[in-house]
């Protein structure tokens, strides 16, 4: 290792490879799946259901187990 390396140094700002707005905008979608990830599983179950294609009771203990994990 030379005295001039570069190696175990934290990057500089001018050397970053991140551009500004990058992390906003990995923010912002991950706000977005976040928020529409639950209505989405909650319409495909409800299409499931309605095509019979798995049962009422099967969703609702389910559901269940997911509040109760939550509250516990």
């Amino acid at each position: 290792m030379t005295a001039n390396s570069t190696e175990g140094t934290a990057p500089s700002r001018d050397s970053s490879a991140i551009f500004a707005g990058q992390g906003r905008t990995a923010r912002r979608a991950a706000d977005l799946v976040a928020a529409l990830l639950p209505p989405a599983i909650l319409v495909a179950t409800g299409l499931l259901v309605r095509a019979r294609l798995i049962d009422d009771g099967f969703v609702v203990l389910t559901y269940g187990g997911y509040l109760l994990a939550e509250i516990s």
